[in-house]
């Protein structure tokens, strides 16, 4: 009997090490191993003590088969956003992968390689078929601790190029300030872009443009009187000159000018 019977390879034990195969260039010494799995096979020497054989084949078919199979949830809808996470993840050819893979985006340990594991926590963190996943942080990776299943419409509200406005130190997105002023969201951002306070611009459902009062945003006015300024004392030539020396629109010093208690005060 061979000095390796009983020895372990991997998942092979050895049952007879004094085997030969002959072949046109010599012989090679083969094994007769018993695997983990109960399967009984002749290998190669060579191939077992260099770790390239660790097991009668049934490993790598185990493995193949998990992959293939994914845990019987292939037809399942979460796997389609799962392959669809991975590949703007890791597929540089996907569209979305500059957004993503290019920014340093990956996926954790726990979820790349396992979609059960995605799923089970899915499932249990809120999954149904009209919500999406969304990272918490857009800048973070997609893991347990930094994702959710929210509606489109927040997704859309946490995207990273999102027009933000803050507002007496509440900071939402131009749609959520639309939401709850009523105006619609072109028109906010138009005002902000062309220098209207954001008080106005968020709120005012006035439409300016209309003969003498058009004022264009703070660029055309009636500027026949001048201003006081009763917090400061200082006097401006013109409600165009108010409206530039406290950084707000003319439409705003036009409308709290004539509230009494407003510190802007029209002269005669």
């Amino acid at each position: 009997m061979g000095a390796l019977i009983g020895k372990k390879y991997g998942m092979l034990k050895v049952l007879n090490d004094e085997l030969y195969i002959q072949y046109k260039s010599g012989r090679c010494k083969k094994g007769l191993f018993k695997c983990d799995c109960g399967n009984i096979k002749e290998i190669r020497f060579s191939s077992v003590s260099t770790g390239v054989t660790t097991s009668c084949g049934c490993k790598q078919s185990r493995l193949l088969s998990e992959k293939n199979t994914v845990h019987g949830l292939s037809k399942h809808p979460l796997y389609k956003k799962w392959l669809s996470i991975k590949n703007r993840c890791y597929i540089k050819s996907n569209i979305e992968y500059k957004n993503y893979g290019g920014r340093s985006i990956e996926i954790c340990k726990e979820w790349k390689n396992n979609f059960k594991n995605f799923y089970d926590w899915s499932i249990l963190n809120g999954y149904v078929s009209s919500l999406t996943i969304d990272r918490i942080n857009n800048d973070g990776n997609y893991e347990p601790s930094n994702c959710r299943y929210v509606d489109l419409k927040s997704q859309q509200n946490n995207k990273r190029n999102n027009f933000y406005i803050t507002f007496n130190g509440d900071k939402k997105t131009l749609s959520e300030w639309s939401d709850i002023s009523g105006v619609n969201s072109n028109t906010i951002r138009g005002r902000i872009l062309n220098g209207v306070d954001i008080e106005h611009s968020i709120f005012s459902k006035e439409n300016h443009n209309k003969g003498a009062l058009h004022y264009n945003y703070g660029k055309v006015a009636f500027n026949s009187k001048k201003v006081l300024n009763k917090n400061t004392g200082e006097i401006y030539n013109s409600k165009t000159e108010a409206s530039k020396k406290i950084f707000r629109s003319l439409w705003y010093v036009e409308n709290h000018i004539k509230d009494d208690s407003f510190f802007l005060k029209e002269l005669p």
